[in-house]
């Protein structure tokens, strides 16, 4: 079975709702967040593995993230995603929002959503950057990706 870009599409309404919801997530900082521009830490481009269920069928593959801005506890970005011998997928949009905790330097709690899901992680104090990823649309997806800053 291919993993397709059918997968994970259905971008006017989750791209939409990034949008309108980036604004108002910059302009307060939740309890124990910096209050400044804590998602900066997620710009730039981040590649690495994916592993998890589509449908019931197991799949692994290569997952790329590139956040391009960030804003406050806000961020957007694109991800894209191969399978193994394949070529990379055409981008789609993403946004995140980022906390910090003051008692854990360097840890950060990443929450995001795509077209047909919501991403749920955290940013390690060692750099890994580990998401699940959790999606209906088309199809029911429970997908596990640990990536790194390139």
């Amino acid at each position: 079975m291919r993993f397709t870009l059918a997968l994970r599409m259905s971008i006017a309404g989750a791209a939409a709702a990034a949008l309108l919801l980036a604004p108002a997530a910059a302009t307060a900082a939740p309890a124990g967040d910096s209050g400044g521009h804590v998602a900066e830490v997620l710009v730039g481009k981040w590649v690495g593995s994916f592993h998890g269920y589509v449908d019931g069928v197991y799949m692994e593959g290569r997952e790329k993230i590139i956040v391009t801005e960030a804003r406050g506890n806000s961020a957007l970005g694109t991800w894209q995603f191969k399978m193994a011998g394949g070529s990379w997928s055409a981008p789609q949009p993403v946004a995140f929002i980022v906390s910090d905790d003051e008692d854990m330097a360097g840890w950060y709690e990443v929450n995001g959503a795509d077209a047909n899901g919501t991403y749920d992680g955290e940013l390690t104090s060692g750099g890994k950057l580990i998401m699940d990823y959790m999606g209906s649309m088309p199809r029911i997806q429970a997908l596990r990706f640990i990536l790194r800053k390139r």
